[in-house]
Formats: C-alpha cells, structure tokens, sequence
C-alpha cells in the first residue's frame, strides 16, 4: 500500500491512467458508432459504402491508437490524435446520417480533456468541436434531417452551452490545481529557509562549541602551568623563610660579641687609666 500512495503526483502515472481511460473511452464511442451503423444497414436505411467506409476508418483509429499507446502509455500525443479521430468521425456520420446521439460524442470528448490539465488543449478542444456541431447541424438543415425550430434552436445553443461551461469548469479547475500546488511549493521553499536558517546556526553553535573546547583546553593547561609555580613559589618561600632563621641566630651571636667586645673595651680602659695614674 505504501508503494502506491501519492503514485499520481508522479506526471507519468497520471498519464498513464489517464490514457487507458481515454482508451476505453474512445473504443466504446467507436462500438457505438458501429452499432449504430450496421443496425441501419441491417434495416436498408443506409448505403453500404457509407457503413463499410466508416468501418475501415474506426477499425484504423483503433489501431492507431493502439500502437500510440503502446509505444508509450505516458504519452500526451494519445488525446491529441483520439480527439481528432472523434471529431472526423463525428463530421463524416453527421454529414452522411440523420444520427442525433452523435452529439453525446462532442460532450464526451471533451469531457475526457479535463484530467489532462492542459488548459491550451481544453481550449482547442472546445473551439473546435463547436465548429464542427455548428458544420454537421448546418448540413443536416441543408439535407432536410432536421428542421430549424424553436426546439432545435434551442438544442443548438443548449450544446454549444454545454461545451463551453465543460471547458470554463476545466479551466478553473486547473487554476485552482496550480495555485494549490503553487502554494505547497511555496510553503515547502519556506519551511526549508528555515530549516536552512536553523541548519546553520547548529552549524555556527557547533564551531562555536569547537573553539570553546579549545580554549577550556587551553585554560587547563595555563591553570596547571600556575599550579606548578604556586608550588615552587611555595618552596622558595619554605627556603627563604629558612634562611631568614639562621640570619636572625647570627644576628643575635653578633650582637651578644659585640656586648661581650664592649665590656672588655671598656675594662681596658679602666686599666689604662689606672696605669696611667
């Protein structure tokens, strides 16, 4: 189920199904014709050249298609060539026959063009069946098949109507189609600015992280660095502390000598005096 959800957002399986439908519709309309045409023969209300002539060229249409098809089942070019075979067929019978459900072809051929979202297709579609229904309506008029009253006047504008509002509702659905996709696109361009945004500030924090790492690094090293001296520092002061005792015990020793070398300095001189008295 999974393989084939979303499957006609793909261009070329939407063709693909399309065609095949486009297919079976163009082989129905085509039995019909048939049907239509050996019933009369069958009743002696034709001409035999008229039954085998249309005959051979739906039999080649088919084949036709056939090989369009299989050459290439997501191809455009099925429409294009199915649709013109509809319309000369339609023209041939309504020129040759008194046929009044060969009208029902017109609004299903263009009917079949709305899944395509060709707009430009749509258009020529509609343009030319409607020449074509106002040709076969004329010639039929001329021939004495039908009679211009207020119901076939009618009937006229009701179809040419009809072709024109298939075609104005296919159009504006395609419209509506673009802008809802136009508008998926454009939320999903910004959707990924943002991730994109979001994807380089991850980007900026990572290297930013990088750099932090580094200099923590760096820190632990000049950290240790300071430790190392505070601990030398803390041995020349252990020293110099040391020494400052053994300076201080001298001191004193010089100080008690120099005591002793004034005491007998001053004897001295008290022998000196008694001597010279």
């Amino acid at each position: 189920m999974e393989e084939n959800k979303y499957r006609y957002n793909d261009i070329s399986e939407r063709l693909r199904r399309m065609n095949r439908i486009y297919m079976g519709a163009t082989i129905f309309m085509a039995a019909l014709i048939l049907l239509y045409l050996w019933m009369k023969q069958m009743n002696h209300n034709i001409q035999t050249v008229t039954v085998y002539g249309n005959t051979v060229l739906l039999l080649l249409f088919a084949v036709g298609n056939a090989v369009i098809y299989c050459r290439d089942k997501a191809t455009d070019k099925l429409k294009v060539a199915a649709t013109i075979e509809m319309g000369i067929e339609y023209l041939l019978l309504g020129v040759q026959t008194d046929a009044k459900f060969i009208t029902y072809v017109l609004v299903a051929c263009i009917a079949l063009q709305l899944p395509y979202y060709d707009k430009k297709g749509l258009k020529f579609t509609e343009i030319g069946l409607s020449i074509l229904y106002i040709i076969v309506t004329i010639v039929q008029a001329l021939k004495g098949y039908i009679v211009i009253d207020v119901d076939t006047i009618c009937s006229i504008w009701g179809v040419l109507g009809i072709l024109f509002i298939i075609s104005r509702v296919g159009y504006i659905t395609i419209i509506f189609n673009d802008d809802a996709l136009g508008s998926i696109a454009a939320e999903h361009e910004k959707e990924k600015h943002i991730l994109d945004g979001v994807l380089g500030i991850s980007q900026s924090i990572q290297t930013e992280s990088v750099k932090s790492s580094e200099l923590i690094e760096k820190l632990v090293g000049v950290t240790e660095s300071v430790t190392n001296s505070m601990q030398e520092i803390s041995a020349s002061a252990n020293t110099t502390a040391g020494s400052i005792e053994e300076q201080s015990t001298m001191t004193n020793s010089i100080q008690d000598a120099i005591g002793v070398t004034g005491e007998s300095s001053k004897q001295m001189v008290d022998i000196a005096m008694n001597s010279n008295e």
